[in-house]
C-alpha cells in the first residue's frame, strides 16, 4: 500500500528519471529567438535591397546620362570639314561648332621648314674639329658652346650643341665620303639660327660657324598659303586659327593648284538622334517603374516604392521634354519639336512634328538639342539632364546639400547599421538568456538528484517495514 502511494507520487514528479534540461532550453530559447529572428531577418533582407536597388537606379541615371553624351558626340550626327584633296592639306573638326565659314578655297604655296646647315665632310665622328667657343644664337637667346681637350671631336661638338638646349638639334650623318655634322633648328621663319665665332676659336673651329664653313641646305620659313584669295602666312603646317572649329594640316605645297575645305552633311541625321534619346529614355523610366511599383491586387509592390528620391527623380525626368533648353530661337524645348509624354511617363516622339521642325530649321533644332556654347542660359539636352543629377547625385564635398539619392543611400546605410546593432543586442541577450536557463536546469537537476537519493532512502525504509509487518 505505502509502496503503491510512492510510486504514483514518483511518477506524477518524475522523479527519478532525471530531466533532459538541454532540450528543454534549447526549446524555450528558440521560442523566445524565432520571432524576432524573423523581425530582423526581414529588416536586413529589406534594407539590403532597398540598398542594392537605390545603387542601380543611380548607376542606371548615369549609364543614361553617358550615352546622352555619347550621342551627342557621335559625329555622325553633325556635319564635319572635308578636303578635296588630302594629299595637299588634310582637315578635322577642332571643336564642336558652327562651320558657316566653309566652303573656303585654299591654295598651298609654300610649307613652314625648319633650317638646316651642314658642315664639310670630315674623315669620320672622331675627327677633331679645333679648339675654342662658338656662339649659337636662336630666336630664344645666345649660347656658348665649348671646344676643349676633353670634347675635341665632331662628336664631342654635336653633345655641345645638344647640351645647350636651345631647340638646335644636331646629328653626324657618316656615309662613304666621311661624317659631317648637322643642324636643324625649328619649324617657321623665326626660329632660324646662326654659329659664330665666341671670341677664341681657332680656324679649324671656325670652319663650323655660318660664314666659315656651314653651308645651308635648307632655310627657315613660314607656311604661305592663299584662302580665298587672300595671300597669309603661318609659322606652321598645323593651322588652328585660320578656319574657325577647324584644324588644317598642309601636306605638300602644290602652287598654283586651288583644293575646297567644306562641310560634309552628316550621316546620320537629328531625327535618328532625337528617336535614338527617347528609346534610351524609355528603357531607363521602365526600369524605375519597376522599382517603384504600387502594389495592387494582393501583389508586391516595387522595392523602392514608399522612396521620395527615386519619386523626385522620375519627376525630374519626366519635365526634361519641357525643360528650356535655349535662352531663345524658333524651339526651346523638345516638346516643341515632337516629344511627347504618355501616360506611363515614357516617351513618343511625334515624327510629323519633329519632321517638320526640322525641314523649317534645321540648325535651331540643333542648336537647341546640342548648343556650341553651353551655359546656365543655353543647357542643351546634355546640360539639362547634367543638372537633373547634380539634384539627385550631389554629395557634400563643396558643403551643398547630399542630392535626393544620395541622401537617401545615406539613410538606408544607416538603418542598416542600426539593425545591425539591435542584432548584435539581441544575440547578447539570447546568450544572456540561455545560459540564465541552462544555470536554471542545472540547479534543478541537482536538486532533483538530492531528491532521488532520499527517495531510494525512503523506498528502502518502507521496504523494511513492509518486511517487519510481515
Amino acid at each position: 500500500m505505502v509502496t503503491s502511494v510512492s510510486s504514483g507520487i514518483t511518477s506524477a514528479l518524475g522523479l527519478g528519471y532525471g530531466i533532459d534540461s538541454a532540450s528543454i532550453v534549447s526549446g524555450l530559447v528558440s521560442a523566445v529567438r524565432d520571432p524576432k529572428n524573423q523581425v530582423l531577418s526581414a529588416r536586413e533582407s529589406m534594407v539590403s535591397a532597398q540598398i542594392s536597388a537605390l545603387s542601380n537606379a543611380s548607376k542606371a541615371l548615369d549609364t543614361f546620362s553617358t550615352a546622352l553624351t555619347e550621342l551627342l558626340a557621335d559625329s555622325s550626327y553633325s556635319g564635319r570639314p572635308a578636303s578635296s584633296d588630302s594629299s595637299i592639306a588634310a582637315v578635322k573638326l577642332t571643336q564642336e561648332g558652327d562651320l558657316s565659314n566653309l566652303p573656303v578655297a585654299l591654295e598651298v604655296k609654300q610649307l613652314a621648314t625648319s633650317q638646316v646647315l651642314k658642315s664639310t665632310t670630315l674623315a669620320s665622328s672622331g675627327t677633331a674639329v679645333g679648339l675654342g667657343t662658338l656662339t649659337l644664337t636662336t630666336s630664344s637667346g645666345s649660347y656658348s658652346i665649348t671646344v676643349d681637350g676633353s670634347n675635341n671631336t665632331l662628336a664631342g661638338l654635336a653633345t655641345a650643341i645638344n647640351d645647350a638646349d636651345a631647340g638646335v638639334t644636331a646629328t653626324i650623318v657618316s656615309d662613304s665620303s666621311g661624317a659631317r655634322l648637322v643642324l636643324k633648328g625649328g619649324v617657321g621663319a623665326s626660329e632660324s639660327f646662326t654659329l659664330s665665332d665666341g671670341g677664341d676659336a681657332d680656324p679649324d673651329l671656325l670652319r663650323f660657324t655660318s660664314t666659315g664653313g656651314l653651308t645651308q641646305a635648307r632655310p627657315a620659313q613660314n607656311a604661305l598659303v592663299v584662302m580665298d584669295g587672300v595671300e597669309t602666312s603661318f609659322a606652321s603646317n598645323t593651322l588652328v586659327d585660320a578656319i574657325p572649329n577647324v584644324t588644317i594640316d598642309l601636306m605638300k605645297a602644290v602652287p598654283g593648284t586651288v583644293i575646297t575645305i567644306s562641310e560634309q552633311q552628316p550621316s546620320k541625321s537629328m531625327r535618328e538622334l532625337v528617336t535614338e534619346f527617347a528609346a534610351a529614355y524609355n528603357d531607363l523610366w521602365k526600369g524605375l517603374g519597376d522599382l517603384t511599383a504600387a502594389g495592387m491586387d494582393g501583389q508586391k509592390g516595387g522595392i523602392l516604392a514608399s522612396d521620395s528620391s527615386v519619386r523626385l527623380m522620375k519627376n525630374l525626368l519626366n519635365k526634361l521634354t519641357s525643360t528650356k533648353l535655349v535662352a531663345s530661337g524658333p524651339y526651346t524645348s523638345l516638346a516643341q519639336i515632337g516629344l511627347q509624354t504618355n501616360k506611363d511617363g515614357t516617351l513618343k516622339v511625334d515624327t510629323a512634328a519633329l519632321d517638320k521642325a526640322l525641314e523649317a530649321d534645321p540648325a535651331a533644332v540643333t542648336a537647341m538639342i546640342n548648343p556650341v556654347t553651353q551655359d546656365a542660359n543655353n543647357p542643351g539636352l546634355a546640360g539639362a539632364l547634367e543638372s537633373v543629377k547634380d539634384r539627385l547625385q550631389h554629395d557634400d564635398a563643396d558643403e551643398r546639400e547630399d542630392g535626393a539619392l544620395v541622401s537617401a543611400l545615406n539613410r538606408y546605410k544607416k538603418t542598416q547599421e542600426q539593425v545591425q546593432k539591435d542584432r548584435e543586442k539581441f544575440e547578447d541577450f539570447m546568450e544572456g538568456y540561455e545560459a540564465s536557463l541552462s544555470a536554471t536546469f542545472s540547479a534543478m537537476d541537482t536538486k532533483l538528484a538530492t531528491l532521488k537519493a532520499s527517495q531510494s532512502y525512503i523506498e528502502q525504509q518502507i521496504k523494511m517495514w513492509n518486511s517487519s509487518d510481515d
